[in-house]
């Protein structure tokens, strides 16, 4: 029995050691800072969707906020951005760096590019940027990177179309809202004014035709009225 005991006694200050060693190293992790990176597009046409519109050959600036999650102060954040394919830098810098973010607080860092090339109908996403930051005062560095975002990127010719569209769509009440939309509003009304010129048409052969006969008729009549005097 006391053998049984002094092993209970054992486990019992075993598993209270090991829960005080877990919880410990949970406030210790908990006790450091988290820094979380939102990147986007801010000089946009009709900011209001979800992916913003960006013609090429016009600014647009691109801001990153960075945020501190995390219960102690970050040290050291630096942000490094990369522009994607066809852009150039025209203001501002790609990377940045920062003393310290406070817990709770957040900085913003701003750039501005062009985009020189590209157009496409499709979603166009940045390529994402490294932040480096020291988790706490003893130096535990981390490394993250910075949130995905998307753009469209028109060229201007598509963005003339774009309005014409939209033009195009409140002529129409809403019936036509796409090329596709056109090309078959097109398509019917050829056929309708080409149905309305062939009946226009078969009217004018078939009163032509009456005319030519009532001429020919009226000059019979002439010739037999001039034999009968």
């Amino acid at each position: 029995m006391k053998r049984c005991a002094w092993s209970l006694a054992v486990l019992l200050v075993l598993a209270v050691s090991r829960a005080s060693d877990v919880s410990d190293d949970e406030y210790a992790d908990s006790e450091k800072g988290h820094i979380i990176a939102h990147k986007y597009v801010v000089a946009a046409l009709e900011p209001q969707l979800s992916y913003p519109i960006i013609v090429q050959g016009r600014n647009c600036t691109v801001e990153v906020v960075l945020h501190n999650t995390g219960s102690s102060t970050a040290f050291d954040v630096v942000l490094v951005d990369v522009l994607p394919a066809g852009a150039q830098l025209l203001d501002g810098s790609l990377s940045v760096t920062f003393p310290k973010i406070s817990s709770g607080s957040a900085t913003k860092h701003r750039y501005t590019m062009l985009f020189t090339s590209g157009g496409s109908l499709e979603v166009t996403y940045l390529p994402q940027g490294t932040v480096t930051y020291k988790a706490d005062a003893d130096g535990s560095q981390q490394t993250g990177l910075t949130s995905r975002s998307g753009l469209f990127l028109l060229t201007p010719v598509q963005q003339i179309t774009r309005y014409a569209l939209y033009a195009g769509t409140w002529a129409s009440l809403g019936i036509c809202r796409t090329p596709g939309h056109w090309r078959n509003m097109a398509i019917f009304l050829g056929l309708v004014f080409g149905l309305l010129g062939a009946n226009v048409g078969v009217k004018q052969f078939g009163a032509s035709r009456n005319n030519t006969l009532r001429k020919a008729a009226l000059q019979e009549f002439e010739k037999d009225g001039g034999k009968s005097d």
